[in-house]
């Protein structure tokens, strides 16, 4: 059994020793022995104090004392010396070795070659300590272990105040109840992911100032347990920015919403993403039931489908605008006439992402035009009547007149004498027992006599009235 605990001894990987309880070395395996450099011969001849640096030794005092004390093991990490000079950066777990009776009769430790994982560790510092983000690290207690500058600068603390403090000081007061219990659930859950997720985060500087803040959370492995590594971000000009183009954006929304024009918005396939409301009144679609779908599914009348992707097409291809006139269909089937300007919106590399679309009803102003055509028409129809009629009433004047001369000279009148008080050898009497002659005509008799007496003919009527006088 002694032979086989010898094998065992000499095999570990980790050095191992044991000094009595003046820390006189008794036993030592050839992992020590490679791990200090030194041989077996000399190390059975040293203090175990030999092999702790002059400025380390202090601390090492106060864990002995510890263990000696409580009689519970202890795991500290310091440096020990190696024969050529050098220090290795060691794990020590230190435990005491007890009589029967529970008195300690020395000290046993088994040392782990630290090196490597001194140089990892000391590798992922320089990588915290580098990143452009706040990095903090926190155990399961949700104490601060690790924090590099940015944290520094972010919270306005020095890194010593901070190292051993409850990460909750860096939360807003309202926030830590809920925080903790945040914590909790993420160590019992541990996966790589953002905090908060769709909720506003916000840290609290030294100052008290609160600011908007957002925090990637990544499980740290270690040998001493679970820890979590929080990349933290300041977003304050982010939130800004934000909220400028919410602003903005409100007040295109408010433009587009109570303009009086209809505006369209196509992404490059031609489905509707925006639909405003002079869009819904025109046609009697709400904008939730035209979004994703394509306008010529839904209002173009079948004859102009195909103009309009040809447009749509164009756009598309690069031509940075186009106006174009066409009938959209309501809801109800009833047709308005759309008169449209059509523009493009490219990324920075000239694809077209999208076509926006205004449009105005025109179906009003295109009727009041046919009517007006109408007007006009009527307007020069009564234009080619009037001269019509004047162009047939003149020689219909002469062939009254004649007429009409025709019927006075075939009656039996009869030249006036000496007593009459016209005078000329051409003047006539129109015998009253004549029939009355229309008034259409009594009309035309005056005019006709009136142009006979220019030329010295004079026609009365039997009471001596002079026609044409």
């Amino acid at each position: 059994m002694q032979k086989h605990f010898e094998d065992i001894f000499e095999a570990a990987v980790d050095a191992i020793g044991y000094a009595a309880s003046d820390e006189a070395i008794l036993l030592v395996n050839r992992a020590f022995s490679e791990l200090t450099g030194f041989s077996k011969e000399e190390l059975l001849r040293m203090n175990a104090r030999d092999l702790i640096p002059e400025q380390h030794r202090e601390q090492r005092d106060r864990v002995v004392a510890q263990v000696l004390q409580t009689g519970r093991p202890v795991e500290y990490e310091i440096d020990y010396l190696r024969k050529n000079g050098s220090q290795v950066p060691v794990s020590i777990t230190l435990f005491a070795v007890k009589e029967d009776d529970g008195k300690p009769t020395g000290l046993a430790a088994i040392v782990r070659d630290f090196t490597e994982r001194k140089r990892a560790v000391e590798q992922f510092r320089l990588v915290v300590e580098a990143s452009p983000n706040g990095m903090l690290m926190v155990d399961e207690d949700g104490t601060i272990l690790l924090v590099n500058q940015q944290i520094e600068q972010l919270f306005g603390y020095e890194r010593a105040e901070l190292i051993g403090q409850p990460v909750e000081m860096l939360v807003p007061q309202r926030m830590r109840s809920h925080h903790a219990g945040d914590r909790a659930k993420f160590f019992a859950h541990s996966e790589s992911r953002a905090m908060g997720k769709g909720r506003d985060l916000y840290g609290v500087r030294k100052n008290g100032q609160e600011f908007p803040l957002e925090i990637g959370l990544n499980p740290v492995r270690t040998p001493d347990g679970l820890r979590v590594l929080a990349s933290i971000v300041d977003i304050s000009g982010r939130k800004r920015a934000e909220q400028a183009l919410q602003k903005e954006r409100d007040f295109i929304d408010a433009v587009l919403e109570t303009a009086g024009a209809l505006v369209v918005v196509l992404d490059r396939e031609g489905r509707i993403l925006r639909f405003n409301r002079a869009c819904e009144q025109v046609t009697g679609y709400s904008s939730e039931e035209v979004m994703g779908r394509t306008v010529w599914d839904l209002f173009i009348i079948p004859d102009e489908v195909a103009g309009v992707k040809a447009v749509f097409e164009r756009l598309r291809g690069g031509e940075p605008r186009s106006d174009y006139e066409n009938y959209w269909m309501g809801k109800g089937g009833f047709l308005r006439r759309i008169s449209w300007s059509n523009t493009v919106i490219a990324d920075f590399g000239g694809k077209v992402d999208y076509v926006v679309s205004s449009g105005l009803d025109i179906t009003d102003i295109k009727s009041m035009q046919e009517q007006l055509r109408k007007t006009e028409r009527i307007a020069e129809l009564g234009t080619l009547a009037s001269g019509m009629a004047h162009e047939i009433g003149t020689p219909m004047n002469v062939i009254l007149g004649r007429a009409l001369l025709w019927r006075v000279l075939s009656t039996k009148g009869r030249r006036f004498g000496s007593d009459f008080p016209l005078t000329g050898p051409r003047a006539w009497l129109l015998p009253l027992h004549q029939p009355p002659l229309p008034e259409k005509f009594d009309r035309r008799l005056v005019i006709f006599c009136r142009n006979l007496r220019q030329k010295g003919v004079v026609i009365c009527c039997n009471s001596h009235q002079t026609l044409g006088s």
